[in-house]
């Protein structure tokens, strides 16, 4: 289990010593420092109530996520995001998202999401803004569409993506929203942005033959947010593995789902100057193991992993530089590695 814990002492002098490095290089420069923040990222967690294994362990899911909520409040980040797929599918009369809104209300923090495919396929597919309209509003988010942007705290910027399409798994994302992206950060004076989508806006370069799984608008959004010239970071899920990436002066990490072994979630503590990305597991390590060889055994493990499944295993826990990390938010995008005590499992 990979482990992220401060003292309050250790948490302000921490801070202290960011804020004084990165005014210090910067004693010349006419920019804006922002406050130190934490967050957390969860995506997949295919919550349901009825539904039998697979390479997912959706009989476990909603134990999982109350271990997840469990462990947030301890380690308390100053809000939470959600990456989409939150449901395999909102059930009968809308069972399974309200299962997931009775399990995050136990949250001690603020927190947002965004739309995966199995969120809002079935028959007929959800009404997205009927269906999930009010519980953005809960989040102060006053949008009448699908893909949002709010601020979380003071000059930190929130943009939500709607990138999910009933019934397919290559996500969508058309020329209004497109437009409305480009429009907001030409207007936002935020200073550090966090773009999240269900669907990645960078493939993995270790997955080859994953078509069937990315967006095709990806390389679109990536050139509005470079033009930008803004600190950004992209999160996003849908891959089901553990992947970090550094393109073009932005940060883009791939995490791995709730239910699908490593069976992990991530958190972020972000300074001036640097990212430092801790990764955790589920406190239940003989299922972790079991997801562990349901996926080794899957068809979907076979089929990216070149008929090799230990390979997609490999790719899904990720190697030491896509777990426990610091990112740099300079432009030379410096990646250190960070030692943790107990790696994930």
């Amino acid at each position: 289990m990979s482990t992220f814990t401060f003292s309050r002492r250790q948490f302000i002098l921490s801070c202290l010593a960011g804020t004084f490095f990165s005014r210090a290089i910067d004693a010349n420069a006419s920019i804006n420092i922002f406050s130190s923040f934490s967050f957390a990222f969860i995506s997949d967690c295919h919550l349901t109530s009825v539904r039998t294994d697979n390479y997912m362990l959706l009989q476990e899911s909603q134990l999982f996520l109350q271990d997840v909520i469990k462990q947030l409040n301890v380690l308390k980040p100053d809000f939470v995001l959600f990456g989409g797929d939150q449901t395999q599918g909102i059930g009968d009369n809308d069972a399974n998202w309200q299962l997931f809104l009775d399990i995050v209300q136990g949250l001690e923090c603020p927190w947002y999401f965004v739309l995966g495919e199995t969120d809002v396929s079935g028959y007929p597919p959800v009404n997205k803004v009927g269906t999930f309209g009010r519980d953005w509003k809960g989040r102060g988010i006053e949008s009448d569409s699908t893909y949002w942007s709010v601020e979380a705290l003071p000059g930190i910027r929130l943009i939500g993506l709607d990138t999910s399409q009933a019934g397919s798994t290559i996500g969508n994302v058309d020329q209004a929203q497109l437009a409305w992206l480009e429009e907001s950060l030409k207007k936002d004076d935020s200073l550090f942005t966090i773009v999240f989508s269900h669907h990645p806006l960078l493939e993995p370069q270790q997955l080859e033959g994953a078509q069937q799984y990315l967006l095709p608008q990806a390389d679109m959004i990536r050139t509005i947010l470079e033009k930008s010239q803004k600190k950004v970071i992209s999160l996003s899920g849908h891959m089901h593995v553990n992947n970090i990436q550094w393109h073009n002066n932005i940060w883009y990490i791939l995490s791995p789902s709730l239910d699908v072994y490593p069976c992990s979630f991530r958190l972020f503590k972000v300074l001036p100057e640097k990212i430092d990305v801790r990764t955790y597991q589920v406190n239940f390590p003989a299922l972790v193991k079991k997801a562990k060889i349901n996926l080794q055994n899957s068809n979907l493990a076979q089929s990216f992993g070149n008929n090799r499944s230990e390979n997609f295993v490999r790719l899904a826990n990720g190697g030491r530089n896509d777990q426990n990390v610091i990112l740099s938010l300079k432009k030379d995008g410096i990646l250190e590695v960070q030692r943790s005590p107990a790696p994930i499992r």
